[in-house]
């Protein structure tokens, strides 16, 4: 993704050419919190397979109740089932 924006920077300066715009982060009418797909994937924002294809559902929440790196969020990993759906 780093590669493409600074190509789309560069397509900018020298031609003039606007970059592609992403869709903004989705959220609730107010603001309050973020919106997600059935697999707790995060909806809008820049997009990559790793994103649109995840092997795990993933968290930013602390877990404090894990040694170490606990305030690093969670990863479950996806069953069958889910994957074969991705």
């Amino acid at each position: 993704m780093v590669r493409e924006a600074l190509r789309n920077l560069e397509r900018w300066i020298c031609d003039g050419t606007q970059a592609p715009e992403a869709k903004r982060i989705a959220s609730l009418n107010d603001n309050t919190a973020f919106q997600f797909d059935d697999v707790v994937t995060l909806l809008g924002g820049g997009r990559s397979p790793y994103v649109d294809t995840p092997p795990a559902r993933m968290s930013g929440k602390a877990n404090i109740s894990a040694p170490g790196c606990g305030h690093s969020g969670t990863t479950t990993l996806f069953d069958t089932a889910i994957m074969a759906m991705l």
